[in-house]
């Protein structure tokens, strides 16, 4: 199960993401009250770990806010999302 940190536009592009993955997504994680729900996954203000299988990708646009949640939660298991249709050329 997937928890997205984050409630934005960046969160909106990680849904999309994990959807396409087929990854269950468990909810959203955001300090804002002002949100509840993203594409009708709801919006929490805080997680607590219930299961080790449990996993979170920052969906934060600033740097150093995302170094600070990470560090913050040393027991979440944290994952990256790469979109399958992702292309890097051998060019650049």
């Amino acid at each position: 199960m997937l928890y997205i940190y984050g409630a934005t536009a960046h969160a909106k592009t990680a849904v999309d993401v994990a959807e396409d993955l087929d990854i269950e997504i468990g909810g959203l994680i955001d300090k804002s009250l002002l949100i509840e729900d993203v594409f009708d996954y709801e919006v929490q203000l805080h997680h607590r770990v219930k299961d080790a299988a449990e996993n979170f990708f920052v969906a934060v646009k600033n740097p150093g806010l995302r170094e600070r949640i990470v560090s913050e939660n040393p027991e979440w298991n944290f994952q990256s999302l790469i979109h399958p249709k992702a292309y890097v050329s051998k060019k650049s």
